[in-house]
């Protein structure tokens, strides 16, 4: 609660999420987070945050797992501020935060990482190329029409990747329908 609440009052200054109230942001965002982290394989501990944004899902997984080690990666000053100020109040010890962009710190993060997480980073064509120098897996959280965006991939780019688990899971019932979203 105390992380939705930095969040609201920051976004009013900094554009960190496009949630305006509580329901947005819970379930929307808080929400679509924690239920990701069902997916995460088993073994992972240590992810690297790329376009970290307001902390989603960073600041997250790390106060529902203060012994995992989260970089949070962010090249916008004013959320990597946001960043550091919320890990600090948060107490979230496994949380390190880096002004700068993904590709530019990946390869020197320590202790490293062994996969990255992007959620609503850039569209995937974009983000594939510069992954393809780190090694590092993806943890995609692409929402319902990620597996659609990565069968519109070219056919060169899409042969390089393959698809090791598809996971799906859907937001409380009636999530958003009152609101009109999808």
């Amino acid at each position: 609660m105390e992380y939705g609440r930095l969040l609201l009052a920051a976004n009013t200054c900094t554009n960190l999420t496009g949630a305006r109230d509580w329901y947005d942001l819970i379930e929307s965002h808080l929400e679509d987070c924690a239920r990701a982290l069902a997916l995460v394989p088993s073994g992972l501990t240590r992810f690297v945050d790329w376009g970290s944004g307001g902390g989603l899902p960073g600041l997250v997984w790390a106060a529902l797992r203060p012994d995992w080690s989260l970089q949070l990666c962010e090249r916008n000053g004013k959320k990597a501020a946001f960043l550091e100020e919320a890990a600090r109040r948060l107490e979230l010890r496994g949380v390190r935060v880096h002004a700068r962009q993904f590709q530019e710190v990946v390869n020197d993060l320590r202790p490293f990482a062994q996969t990255a997480v992007a959620r609503a980073v850039e569209p995937l064509a974009r983000m594939l190329p510069k992954l393809a120098a780190t090694r590092l897996p993806l943890l995609w959280m692409a929402g319902p029409s990620g597996e659609q965006e990565f069968w519109a991939l070219p056919e060169a780019m899409r042969a390089r990747w393959r698809i090791e688990t598809l996971g799906t899971y859907a937001l409380a019932e009636g999530c958003c329908a009152s609101r009109g979203a999808g």
